[in-house]
């Protein structure tokens, strides 16, 4: 769409040949930028996950704890929405850091690890012979 709204307003400007004319700017920055998070996002999403198994030992933990991702982003997005703001590489790259807390790989204190265990050991218990 842009490409032909483009070659709409250009003006024919003969060109020596071997050469081509680009458009670029601030559209073609925005869109490489795009095309990057869509592959660097997954794969942060991926090791944040890894990082909270390998923390828990457990996927139904790791889950749980991932669970708070959507709702990171929808607050976020909600948040642009109620501002007025558009929602930009930037703005995307400041949701995805307001995420980080919520991802964070944390050392359990005494009581969330006694309770780990408590829960562990209740799904582990083998029926009686």
């Amino acid at each position: 769409m842009i490409d032909r709204q483009a070659e709409q307003k250009a003006i024919p400007v003969p060109l020596p040949s071997g050469s081509w004319l680009v458009w670029g700017g601030q559209l073609e920055n925005t869109v490489t930028a795009r095309e990057r998070l869509t592959i660097v996002l997954p794969i942060c999403f991926l090791l944040s996950f890894l990082l909270l198994f390998s923390t828990f030992g457990s996927t139904s933990y790791a889950l749980l704890v991932f669970t708070g991702v959507p709702l990171g982003l929808t607050c976020g997005i909600v948040a642009l929405w109620l501002r007025g703001m558009p929602l930009s590489i930037s703005a995307a790259v400041g949701v995805s850091r307001a995420l980080a807390p919520t991802l964070r790989t944390f050392e359990p204190t005494e009581r969330e690890t006694a309770w780990l265990q408590f829960s562990n050991s209740r799904t582990e218990r083998k029926p009686p012979s």
